[in-house]
């Protein structure tokens, strides 16, 4: 029996989002957005939320050893930098950027990174075919995060 949202403990409850089995995948471009960061010592960055297109399973739960069943719309996140900064240089930001600008397949004849910021726009809607790995969870430099989901490849179109 589920308990009621206003009963929930909210201090215990998981947030983490489920963690999908690694695969490829079809998703869809559900939002798009270049972020400027705060601090000039960082680089902008383009920001997609994908969503899975088809029905998938999670990764078995540590504790009960089940998988979960998810249907359509389960969130995938990517975060690509779009400026060299520390170990990213020029070059490895472009072969970034350019994997997923050649996985979108755009109209235009040619999009290059002074242009992504008015281009990245016509990207909502658009079917990608990614590989989706998991990244376990861990820490470094102080910063600590949660087993998750993180696009390994992206599937020229």
């Amino acid at each position: 029996m589920e308990i009621p949202l206003l009963d929930m403990s909210l201090n215990e409850i998981e947030t983490s989002l489920p963690v999908i089995v690694s695969d490829y995948y079809d998703l869809q471009i559900k939002e798009s957005e270049i972020v400027e960061p705060d601090d000039a010592s960082k680089a902008p960055a383009w920001k997609l939320q994908l969503v899975t297109t088809g029905p998938t399973n999670t990764i078995p739960n540590p504790q009960t050893g089940k998988s979960e069943h998810l249907e359509i719309g389960h969130p995938i996140f990517n975060h690509q930098q779009l400026a060299p900064t520390g170990k990213a240089t020029a070059k490895m930001i472009g072969q970034n950027v350019g994997a997923i600008v050649q996985a979108i397949k755009p109209t235009m004849p040619s999009v290059q990174l002074h242009t992504i910021r008015d281009w990245h726009k016509t990207t909502i809607g658009k079917m990608v075919r990614v590989k989706v790995i998991i990244q376990p969870a861990g820490s470094k430099d102080g910063k600590s995060w949660k087993t998750s989901n993180k696009i390994d490849e992206w599937v020229k179109a």
